[in-house]
């Protein structure tokens, strides 16, 4: 009977410290909801002057950290040693080691509209699988081509070249 009198006592104690504590704990409101009262807004609040919502506390004078005069004025780079590894070399340019190397307008196979009219006005048959180059002239590997670089086997019928592979640039 008196440990839970005790208790008790304690319980009561406990809700009536924790009831106070709420009660001194001044809750303002918003700005905002003062304006939507109507209201003007409260003047701000300077928490350095306030010492229960002080948290931070001033200094007099600034920290040690980092340290003055860090780093060195004269402070020498780091020496760091080359890589171990070779620098990537360019990419080879594309190689025609059995034909010629052409510039072209496109590069299609006989199923297309135009490279199959062009070979009937010049009364020639397409062979079925075979590349035909349109509009191609001779081009170097070391000259730019602007339009489809192209090495091509067969044979020119003007500005039609027959066999033609394309190259990658």
């Amino acid at each position: 009977m008196k440990f839970t009198g005790v208790i008790s006592v304690l319980i009561v104690a406990a809700i009536s410290t924790c009831y106070s504590m709420a009660l001194s704990i001044e809750v303002r409101e918003t700005n905002g909801q003062r304006m939507a009262r109507g209201l003007p807004p409260l003047p701000p609040v300077d928490i350095a002057q306030r010492s229960e919502l002080a948290i931070v506390t001033k200094r007099g004078q600034p920290s040690n950290y980092p340290p003055p005069n860090y780093p060195p004025p004269n402070y020498p780079p780091p020496n760091y040693p080359p890589p171990s590894y070779p620098p990537p070399s360019p990419p080879s340019p594309p190689q025609c080691h059995e034909g010629t190397t052409y510039c072209c307008d496109y590069i299609k196979d006989h199923h297309d509209g135009l490279i199959s009219e062009l070979l009937g006005h010049l009364g020639l048959h397409f062979l079925e699988g075979v590349k035909y180059g349109k509009s191609c002239t001779k081009c170097p590997i070391e000259q730019t081509c602007h339009k489809s670089r192209a090495c091509c086997t067969g044979s020119n019928y003007g500005s039609i070249v027959s066999h033609c592979a394309p190259m990658g640039y």
